[in-house]
């Protein structure tokens, strides 16, 4: 039938004399590649017939919404469902690639992120979608994770029975500080949070670094507390006692700084500096080495754990190429000779204790707290041990030195006890030692042992390092606000994010 048999024909029907249509075969829009004009052939009713799977629409002349039905049901699941076995199924796949290198790339995510397993669950669930899903703003999502974590955090904390043994920790706060960083303010961010989830008498102590700020905080933490009554749980001495001996730690650093060693330190410090200032002289500085990997100096960064044992390390390891990048670019202050390697030697030979005791401890994320006072006894020795080490010979490996140390920590051996004392500890001093994890030990024995038992629970929950802090800042880098990842004074004001950590 032509297109004028058609419409004459229509205009005899039912519909086609009470409403007046305009059939035309020169549709714009792009849907109708994909459909039939028709009419019913009784009443006339005119409709759009899908090409793909047959399925018969009202005409977009016939409403007032125009095309939306028609793209609407190209996209929707029945249709879909119809076209899939003549789809070109490679030709997809590699649209569906080229989609999400298009994501990676402008998005700064890990190719890692395609292979997470909740993303592929994502996509499974919407495949099982009966429409397109809608994507939530950035603003809906910020604020479903933040009700979402807080509804966690109160859980956890209304669920956990008294007497549990599972070493958790628990990020409570991401919290801006905005003002000057100082020991007041972040003391008043963290009472607060403390407040808000009603556990300011649950506070047995505070790890932090050895920033004298923090110090500050801690001691307007427990002045607040006991404010409001609520000391019960915290040190009864009139000082907040703090990780690190900070009297010990300075006298230490004090018996250190030789002015020779402190002359070898800022030679390799500023030969680092002036190399990574700019891109011509590390190639040059590349160019000298003649194996792979072919590296660059490590800068000594005061706030990077480790950093002077690293820097140090490197600049061993490229001893020849640091001499003859001084010797070929004039650069003779920088140079090193034999004494000033053999301090290098000795200062790694005292540094890298503490390097593998810090990477031990960051990487473990169970109870670590009764690890700290066998590795504190160790270091204070091998720093008193080291006093009389430069003075030796030349010919002494330090390799041989740090191998000493290489070993478990151990428990020490007990003193004897005073008359009198609790008839419980003497029987647990009195047991021979047993080769267990420490809190799966007391967890055992918890009925032998109760007061201990209850004791050890309380200090084993505290972190021995802030590592835990630091995890989530790695894993979720795009979370960070502007002002938190550059301190750059905004309207003379800076502001930083405090991180909260609650172990239980």
């Amino acid at each position: 039938m032509s297109k004028d048999e058609f419409v004459a024909w229509w205009l005899e029907t039912e519909f086609g004399r009470k409403k007046q249509l305009h059939w035309s075969g020169n549709r714009t829009a792009a849907c109708w590649q994909h459909f039939d004009q028709v009419a019913n052939a009784k009443t006339g009713k005119p409709g759009a017939k899908c090409r793909q799977c047959h399925k018969v629409l009202d005409h977009p002349a016939n409403g007032r919404y125009g095309t939306t039905a028609l793209h609407r049901h190209l996209a929707g699941p029945t249709c879909r469902k119809s076209t899939r076995q003549k789809t070109n199924i490679k030709g997809l796949l590699i649209n569906a690639e080229h989609k999400l290198l298009k994501l990676l790339s402008p998005s700064r995510l890990p190719f890692r992120f395609i292979e997470h397993a909740e993303f592929r669950d994502v996509i499974a669930y919407a495949r099982l979608a009966p429409t397109q899903p809608q994507i939530p703003s950035a603003k809906t999502m910020r604020s479903r994770l933040r009700g979402y974590v807080q509804e966690q955090q109160q859980s956890i904390l209304k669920q956990l029975p008294p007497g549990h043994w599972e070493y958790r920790e628990i990020l409570l706060g991401f919290q801006p500080l905005s003002g000057s960083h100082t020991g007041v303010n972040l003391s008043e961010v963290v009472l607060k949070l403390l407040q808000q989830h009603k556990i300011t008498d649950r506070v047995l102590a505070v790890t932090t670094d050895n920033a004298s700020n923090n110090k500050t905080m801690t001691s307007s933490i427990q002045e607040s507390l006991q404010s409001l009554e609520l000391n019960n749980a915290t040190p009864k001495n009139e000082h907040a006692e703090m990780n690190w001996s900070e009297d010990r730690v300075r006298s230490l650093r004090v018996r250190q700084q030789k002015r020779e060693i402190i002359d070898t330190l800022n030679k390799v410090r500023n030969l680092a500096i002036y190399i990574n200032a700019s891109p011509q002289r590390r190639e040059s500085f590349c160019n000298l080495q003649t194996e792979e990997p072919k590296l660059v100096p490590i800068q000594d960064v005061r706030t990077r754990w480790n950093s002077t044992f690293l820097m140090l390390r490197r600049a061993k390891r490229l001893q020849s190429t640091f001499d003859e990048f001084c010797s070929q670019y004039d650069q003779d202050h920088f140079a090193l000779n034999q004494e000033e390697w053999r301090q290098i030697e000795y200062l790694l030979w005292i540094t890298q204790p503490f390097f593998k005791f810090t990477s031990l401890l960051s990487k473990t994320k169970d109870v670590s707290i009764h690890l700290i006072f066998s590795i504190y006894n160790k270091l204070f020795a091998h720093l008193e041990k080291s006093k009389n080490a430069q003075s030796a010979s030349k010919t002494q490996s330090p390799m041989v030195a740090i191998s000493e140390l290489e070993m478990e920590c151990q428990q020490e051996t007990s003193q004897p006890l005073l008359s009198g004392q609790y008839d419980e500890l003497k029987e647990y001093l009195e047991t021979g030692t047993v080769r267990t994890p420490t809190a799966v030990f007391w967890k055992d024995h918890q009925r032998q042992f109760p007061a201990l038992a209850n004791l050890a629970r309380d200090v084993l929950s505290i972190p021995a390092t802030g590592a835990g802090v630091e995890r989530p800042v790695q894993l979720c880098p795009g979370c960070l606000s502007l002002p938190s990842r550059f301190t750059k004074p905004i309207n003379n004001s800076r502001s930083y994010d405090v991180y909260v950590y609650i172990t239980i």
